[in-house]
C-alpha cells in the first residue's frame, strides 16, 4: 500500500516557488503564466480595464415593499397607554406592536391582522386598569378627606367646645 499521493503534472502549471519574478513585477512584462491543464484561456479584449483586488461579498437589500394593505399597528396608542394608564400591561401592548409591524413588512395579511387585533386588545386592558387605578385612588383620597380629616376636625371641635365649659 502506498502512502504518498500521486505526482502533480509540472506541464501548464505555474512556475515553482523559486521562480517567482521579484515583487511589483506580477506578471512578468510581455509573458503571460501558462493556463492550467485542460482549460481554455481568456485573453482580456483590447482597451479593457482590469482592476486588481481581492473578491469581495456584495449585499443587495431588496427595496423595501410598498404594502397596499392598510392594517393598523396602534404603536401611538400602545405607548400613550404605558405612559399614562398602566405600564406593566403596556409593554406588552407596545411588544405585540411591533410584532404586527414585523407581519406587515414581511406581507403576511393574516398574521399582521390578527396581532393588530391583539395589539388593540392590550390597549385596551391597560386603558381599563389605568382608569380603574384613578378611579379608586380618587375615591380613597376622597374616603380619607371625609372621614379622616373630618374625624379629626370634629374631634377637634369637641375638645375646643369641652375647654370652653369648663371656663
Amino acid at each position: 500500500m502506498n502512502d504518498q499521493p500521486p505526482a502533480y503534472a509540472q506541464k501548464g502549471q505555474y512556475p515553482p516557488p523559486d521562480q517567482y519574478p521579484p515583487p511589483g513585477q506580477y506578471p512578468p512584462v510581455g509573458q503571460q503564466y501558462p493556463p492550467p491543464g485542460g482549460q481554455y484561456q481568456y485573453q482580456q479584449p483590447q482597451g479593457a480595464q482590469y482592476a486588481a483586488g481581492q473578491p469581495g461579498v456584495v449585499v443587495v437589500q431588496q427595496p423595501a415593499m410598498q404594502s397596499t394593505m392598510h392594517i393598523d399597528d396602534h404603536l401611538v396608542f400602545a405607548i400613550i397607554v404605558t405612559l399614562f394608564c398602566c405600564w406593566p400591561i403596556g409593554i406588552f401592548a407596545i411588544i405585540q406592536s411591533c410584532a404586527t409591524k414585523d407581519a406587515k413588512q414581511r406581507g403576511d395579511a393574516a398574521e399582521a391582522t390578527r396581532l393588530s387585533a391583539k395589539t388593540k386588545k392590550f390597549c385596551f386592558i391597560t386603558l381599563g386598569v389605568g382608569v380603574c387605578f384613578t378611579v379608586c385612588w380618587i375615591i380613597f383620597v376622597i374616603i380619607y378627606y371625609v372621614v379622616i380629616v373630618g374625624a379629626v376636625l370634629s374631634q377637634a371641635s369637641n375638645n375646643n367646645y369641652n375647654s370652653n365649659n369648663w371656663d
